[in-house]
């Protein structure tokens, strides 16, 4: 009968050791434990950054959104301006071509005055008139004297007074005239400045809008990334 050695019983201390290392061993983390902690963490903080992102956007877009609003008001008022403008500028150019007209029918009276001035010169000329002598001979009395002088000197006076009023009226017409064409001078140079505003207003418009898109679009993709990474 094959002899067998009873087993020796553990000592208490080597009992006490060896269940303080399983308990050790059972509560420390793995290297897969630690590994998900730290996801979860990094996740968390990607969230937050998310989040404060999202909401800067958000502020910027609003603040975008009040200077567009500035930007198209500034834009309407000039839009506006320009149409009074131009209306006034077109009022102008309608009033130029009227006293240019009325410049057009002086300048044939008058042209026509001078001609009939000229066709008396051309007659008095060719049939002088008679000396004082001949006049007082020829007149059957004095009361017809009195009438011929009279009437040689309203013919004269009528025309003096056609010729003074046709260059007076040209001169009126032609001063009214160089005014304006220098009124319609200031209103295109003011239109074109303002024209030059409103592009300026409209590449501002739309700068704003390609901002406000653009931001828009940055936070949308922030919210996505914010959703897969709750998600």
């Amino acid at each position: 009968m094959p002899n067998v050695s009873p087993r020796r019983p553990l000592h208490p201390c080597a009992l006490t050791a060896a269940v303080l290392l399983a308990g050790v061993l059972l509560c420390t983390p793995g290297p897969a434990g630690a590994d998900i902690d730290a996801r979860i963490a990094g996740k968390q903080s990607r969230a937050q950054t998310l989040r404060a992102a999202v909401a800067a956007e958000t502020r910027r877009i609003r603040t975008t959104e009040r200077g567009l609003a500035v930007a198209q008001s500034r834009l309407d008022a000039i839009k506006a301006d320009v149409a009074r403008r131009r209306a006034r500028l077109q009022a102008i150019e309608d009033d130029l071509v009227k006293a240019r007209d009325r410049l057009t029918r002086l300048e044939n009276r008058l042209r026509r005055a001078m001609n009939a001035l000229r066709t008396n010169l051309i007659a008095s000329h060719r049939n002088p008139r008679p000396d004082l002598v001949s006049v007082v001979v020829s007149a059957r009395g004095f009361s017809d004297l009195l009438e011929l002088a009279e009437f040689a000197r309203r013919i004269a006076r009528q025309n003096a007074k056609t010729v003074a009023g046709a260059r007076a009226s040209r001169e009126q017409v032609t001063r009214q005239a160089n005014t304006l064409v220098r009124l319609q001078a200031r209103s295109r140079k003011l239109t074109a400045a303002v024209e030059r505003k409103r592009e300026g207003a409209q590449a501002l418009a739309t700068a704003l809008l390609g901002e406000r898109a653009s931001r828009l679009a940055g936070m949308a993709s922030r919210e996505a990334e914010l959703r897969a990474v709750r998600g």
